[in-house]
């Protein structure tokens, strides 16, 4: 007679929650794609976003690369979130191999989450370079600033334990090597 490995409801709650929130992800991926070809093909949107490319458009030159190259921005977040969505379900069935992709996912996430708060930054001090800004905007951006660290500390210390409890031998017991 076989024994059951007892699983515990940790890695259930959490696959259950990425399959929900990937699936999401994969239906709003379609929809942005659908969007934005259909979009890009219109003469007057690109138009807009060449200007919004221009030397003199006042972003920062990692935000402009990214309204560049915004379609494969846009197809690789879609099939970002396909994979995952995958990952999400093998994870319900404790294959090893999605306990490992989700590893390098939250790693991956936690440099995400530092590269986004510096663009953040980089471009709120681009629209005040310069200029002479009044208190309550100074104020506000700095506010703003505040907050978006806070999140992005709260979603970093997320990632770190969800990959504490991903690596931990009592979940790595659960997982089947295939």
């Amino acid at each position: 007679m076989e024994t059951q490995k007892k699983q515990s409801s940790f890695v259930k709650v959490l696959a259950w929650f990425l399959i929900v929130i990937n699936g999401l992800g994969v239906l709003i991926g379609i929809a942005q794609n659908i969007m934005l070809q259909t979009f890009m093909k219109d003469a007057k949107f690109q138009n807009s976003m060449q200007e919004m490319n221009g030397q003199d458009s006042g972003f920062p030159p990692l935000m402009s690369s990214m309204f560049e190259h915004m379609d494969l921005m846009v197809m690789g977040t879609l099939a970002l979130a396909i994979v995952a969505f995958v990952a999400s379900i093998a994870l319900l069935k404790r294959k090893n191999w999605a306990r490992l992709f989700f590893i390098v996912l939250f790693s991956l996430a936690i440099v995400w989450s530092l590269i986004s708060f510096y663009m953040q930054y980089d471009l709120m001090s681009s629209m005040s370079a310069g200029q002479d800004v009044p208190a309550n905007f100074a104020t506000m951006q700095n506010t703003m600033m505040m907050v978006s660290g806070a999140i992005s500390l709260a979603l970093i210390a997320l990632y770190v334990y969800l990959i504490k409890r991903l690596r931990s031998e009592s979940i790595k017991s659960e997982f089947l090597e295939a």
